[in-house]
This record gives structure tokens, C-alpha cells and sequence, in this order.
């Protein structure tokens, strides 16, 4: 499995936020959770992730294409970290691409002791 993390830019994030709006709409659907699906967030909230201090926005790039994002926070000088949003892109789930990246970045991450995922349900 050719898998890679990039980090984000700004220029990126237009092409991201059109992605989790995709990965998320039929959830946002079916639950009607409009306060909080990322599915129902606007653009310059993509840019504040991928601009932010305290963390690092990934583009998952599967097999040469843009399948989905990470985000990871951390607090400041703390151990404990924090995942959220990460989305895979419809076409690309179900080929366990959500599990090894959560894998690649704990690797990249190896002075956190805790870990959160955040979840939209």
C-alpha cells in the first residue's frame, strides 16, 4: 500500500475542506447533527486546523491521490495529544487506510503518552 502523510498548507485547504465536507455529508444526513458535523463547517475553519500553533493538519495521500486528512493537536508542554478531524474519502474506505495512518502518526509522534480521538457521534 503506497500510503504518505503531507503536511498541509494553506493553499491545501480549499481541496480539504471539499473533501470532509464530502466524506461527512451523509452522516450530517442521516443524523441531522448540524452543530457539529464537519460536514456543516465553513471553509476558514479548515485554515484556522491547518494555521494552528498547537498542531499539525496531514493531507493522506494514497496512492498518489488525496484520500482524506489528520489533524493533530497536542497541549502545550504536555504529553497528552488529540486526534481530529480525520477522514477518509468514500472511494478510498474500507482498505484499512483510517488504521495505518493513526499508526504512521503515533511514529512521527513518539513523545506523546496519551492519546484522544475525536468523534462526531
Amino acid at each position: 500500500m503506497n500510503l504518505k502523510l503531507k503536511k498541509a498548507t494553506q493553499k491545501d485547504a480549499e481541496e480539504l475542506f471539499n473533501l470532509q465536507v464530502k466524506t461527512f455529508m451523509p452522516l450530517l444526513e442521516k443524523y441531522q447533527d448540524y452543530e457539529t458535523s464537519p460536514a456543516n463547517e465553513i471553509l476558514e475553519k479548515t485554515i484556522s486546523r491547518i494555521n494552528y500553533k498547537l498542531g499539525d493538519y496531514y493531507k493522506i495521500i494514497f496512492n498518489n491521490m488525496l484520500a482524506g486528512g489528520i489533524r493533530v493537536m497536542w497541549w502545550e508542554n504536555t504529553t497528552r495529544y488529540r486526534l481530529g478531524p480525520i477522514f477518509i474519502s468514500p472511494e478510498f474506505q474500507g482498505k484499512g487506510i483510517a488504521q495505518q495512518v493513526i499508526n504512521m502518526v503515533e511514529k512521527l509522534y513518539p513523545q506523546a503518552a496519551t492519546w484522544k480521538l475525536d468523534t462526531i457521534l
